[in-house]
């Protein structure tokens, strides 16, 4: 179940992130994960709900987007999107393609709360891209 996997990588990069801004407690993270990855949102969101316990993110919601698939055919440069199981070029019927999108799992946003306050409804904690 790589879902695991991903979601221990999600939550060590959000933790990494609240460090580098004071530790403050990790609310939120949201994710863009390509089709390609083929996850099962419910084994994601139940390995990211047992990972976080007792950590700087006990709180924290995932949300995430899924980025759709998109191949370039090596035979005619067409760009499409393929069908998840057979890769066939709707212009020269080539077999296969160079994976331009789909296969990401991307950090969009990490959420901070202020310390000893959890943000009211309608209120967001603060926002870190991890390039900031």
């Amino acid at each position: 179940m790589h879902e695991a996997a991903m979601a221990e990588s999600i939550l060590s990069t959000a933790l990494r992130i609240a460090a580098e801004h004071g530790s403050l407690p990790v609310s939120g993270v949201h994710v863009r994960i390509g089709e390609l990855q083929m996850v099962v949102p419910e084994a994601l969101e139940g390995a990211f709900e047992a990972g976080k316990r007792g950590s700087g993110a006990e709180e924290a919601e995932l949300t995430w987007e899924t980025a759709p698939a998109l191949v370039r055919c090596p035979e005619c440069g067409y760009e499409y999107a393929p069908e998840l199981v057979f890769w066939v070029c709707p212009e020269c019927d080539s077999v296969g393609g160079e994976i331009l999108s789909g296969n990401e799992l991307v950090i969009m946003s990490v959420e901070l709360a202020d310390r000893g306050e959890q943000p009211d409804e309608g209120e967001r904690g603060r926002e870190c891209t991890e390039g900031e």
